[in-house]
C-alpha cells in the first residue's frame, strides 16, 4: 500500500506502508511527525516503542525533513495483539 502526499488546510499527511518508510507521517506548518506503529506481540511495551524509535533512526526517516527546520517528532504507537487497542505511545524530539 502506497499514499501519496495529501494537503488539507495548510498541513500535509503523508502515508505510506512500504519497505523503508515510516507508517505514518504528519507534516503541519512548524512540525513534522513520523509515527511507526507496532504490535506488542506479548512483548512489553517500553521494549517495543523503543524497538519503533530506533528503527526510525535506524532507517534514517528523518532525514529528508531535517532541512526543512520544523520540529520533529518521532513517535511509536504501540497496540495490543490481543485486540485491546492502542497501548500507549513514546515520543523522542529530533
Amino acid at each position: 500500500m502506497c499514499w501519496e502526499l495529501l494537503r488539507c488546510g495548510g498541513n500535509q499527511f503523508l502515508q505510506q506502508n512500504v519497505c523503508g518508510r515510516s507508517d505514518v507521517v504528519v507534516a503541519s506548518k512548524d512540525s513534522v511527525f513520523i509515527f511507526e506503529l507496532k504490535m506488542d506481540k506479548g512483548q512489553p511495551f517500553e521494549e517495543v516503542a523503543e524497538d519503533a524509535l530506533t528503527q526510525i533512526d535506524a532507517n534514517g526517516y528523518s532525514e529528508r525533513f531535517a532541512v526543512s527546520g520544523k520540529k520533529m517528532y518521532k513517535v511509536a504507537l504501540v497496540f495490543s495483539s490481543e485486540g485491546k487497542g492502542l497501548l500507549g505511545w513514546k515520543v523522542n524530539l529530533g
